[in-house]
């Protein structure tokens, strides 16, 4: 007798494009996941957490995603060290 193996839960949502799309938003911006997870159309942050540990890809976009913003912020240092206090 076969036997066949059936998924159980949602199908995920993934897709590499998703992914490239949420370490966009992350590395043209100082938004956090929390703040990318609040966008329509985008994933919880549990969700893009668990995507991380599962797909390497989007682990590897993630992390020059975050090379790249933390560049952005390095850049934008002096202006906000100059910048009179409110």
């Amino acid at each position: 007798m076969e036997q066949t193996h059936t998924a159980i839960g949602r199908p995920t949502k993934y897709s590499l494009q998703l992914a490239e799309k949420i370490c966009e938003v992350l590395c043209s911006s100082d938004s956090t996941i929390g703040d990318v997870a609040g966008q329509e159309g985008m994933p919880d942050r549990a969700t893009i957490f668990r995507w991380l540990g599962k797909h390497s890809e989007f682990r590897d976009l993630y992390v020059r995603a975050r090379e790249f913003q933390t560049e952005l912020l390095y850049d934008d240092m002096p202006e906000i060290v100059n910048a009179p206090l409110p």
